[in-house]
């Protein structure tokens, strides 16, 4: 029976917080929310993981997504909801989080965004990134989703209309009016700081609605009495593609410094990025064969949607009258259906996605077959396994925003032969 379901607005999100109980035994199962009526939960599973894709929606669909999820778990009996939320703040963390509270039928619900072992930590309501405050760091230049408000129930506010209430380290929960919905944003420094909150919240037996990231999440199965002894493990490989979906100036000099280590880097073309159907032309063949040639020849290769004069590009697609998330889904597309090609195409198996778009982007050009999380190779990334057409696909997962440069060169050395 199904102990906890996870909410998450993206892939990777969904991934990084579910091997939170994967790798304490715990049986996990994440799925896509896309057709809530037609999901298959296993009979053992105890954790459900739903990556719902709403980072990219609009405000309003964001919360009507989460609100139809949480009314069906409500329907399913499912006594626990953890609002999977970006310790980068991004997406529709308002929104979202009023759609829990209103819909599950508690008058209180407490977010714990703080994740410490990556340097993300919250204080007097702030997020900050190693020391500096969200909006002055990598994130607040985010193309996609800039974070210009670092200060929590500002940025609540401004997609919602609960009220929202920001507790310090070591502040009791304070007394409320009975009927009052409240959102608690709780500050953390560090891990002993959310510990210290989650057995507050265990003796006023309020654990049955949370938010935060993968940080707050790995210590739940023991505040939510959750056990088991399901273990996985992974294989080695010989061949690695990376496919780098990214943006971020985090992941642009991960990729350099394995470029500058001899790792072959394709970038990719305005069009080839851009431009679904030019995989269909002449063009588009000759071009996939090249990569399945480099593939042939080489351990590890990276095809890199980043290339210098990116974001001017991305600005021209827009003036043309691009929307976001219209350039978003053709690079994401794009990559999906190179990475498609390349495994069916070669003995590769195994594949290392940088960002939640690029996986998503991938699973739905292999029609959302289901991934099962393995295990974390290292903090903040996740080796899963799939099945594609019979031939058992491992995918490493990472979104974009953290990491030492060195970080990637780790990970081949744990995986590659």
């Amino acid at each position: 029976m199904i102990q906890l379901l996870i909410l998450a607005d993206d892939f990777t999100g969904a991934l990084d917080t579910g091997i939170q109980f994967v790798e304490k035994g715990i049986p996990t199962q994440i799925d896509t929310g896309e057709r809530l009526e037609t999901i298959r939960i296993l009979s053992d599973t105890e954790v459900l993981v739903l990556d719902l894709e709403t980072r990219p929606l609009s405000v309003e669909k964001a919360g009507e997504k989460v609100s139809e999820s949480v009314r069906w778990a409500k329907k399913q009996g499912i006594p626990r909801i953890y609002k999977k939320t970006d310790s980068a703040l991004r997406g529709n963390i308002g929104s979202e989080l009023e759609a829990v509270l209103k819909e599950f039928g508690r008058d209180r619900l407490y977010f714990i965004p703080a994740f410490p072992e990556l340097g993300r930590f919250t204080k007097n309501g702030v997020q900050y990134l190693d020391g500096i405050p969200l909006s002055q760091t990598a994130f607040g230049r985010d193309l996609f989703e800039p974070i210009t408000c670092p200060y929590i129930p500002d940025l609540i506010g401004a997609q919602s209309r609960v009220k929202v209430v920001s507790l310090n380290v070591g502040q009791k929960i304070p007394v409320m009016c009975e009927g009052e919905k409240v959102i608690y944003v709780c500050d953390a420094e560090t891990d002993g700081d959310i510990t210290e909150r989650l057995e507050e919240l265990k003796k006023e037996n309020e654990l049955s609605m949370l938010a935060g990231c993968a940080g707050c999440a790995s210590h739940l199965p023991e505040y939510l009495g959750l056990h088991g002894n399901c273990q996985k493990s992974y294989f080695k490989t010989e061949k690695l593609i990376i496919s780098c979906g990214s943006l971020n100036p985090i992941t642009e000099r991960q990729m350099d410094y394995l470029e500058s280590k001899g790792i072959l880097r394709i970038h990719l073309t305005a069009e080839q990025r851009m431009d679904y159907s030019y995989y269909d032309s002449e063009k588009g063949k000759a071009f996939l064969n090249y990569l399945e040639r480099m593939c042939r020849t080489n351990k590890v290769i990276i095809i890199d949607t980043l290339e210098r004069g990116a974001f001017k590009e991305f600005s021209e697609a827009q003036k043309s009258g691009m929307s976001k998330n219209e350039i978003r889904f053709a690079i994401v597309s794009s990559q999906g259906r190179i990475i498609k090609e390349l495994i069916k195409r070669t003995d590769v198996n195994t594949i290392l996605v940088t960002g939640g778009d690029t996986l998503m982007g991938f699973v739905k050009e292999i029609d959302g077959a289901q991934l099962v999380p393995i295990c974390e190779l290292n903090q903040g990334t996740v080796l899963s396994r799939i099945d594609m057409d019979g031939k058992p696909v491992q995918i490493i997962s990472k979104s974009g925003g953290f990491g030492r440069e060195e970080l990637m060169e780790e990970i081949i050395e744990k995986i590659v032969l």
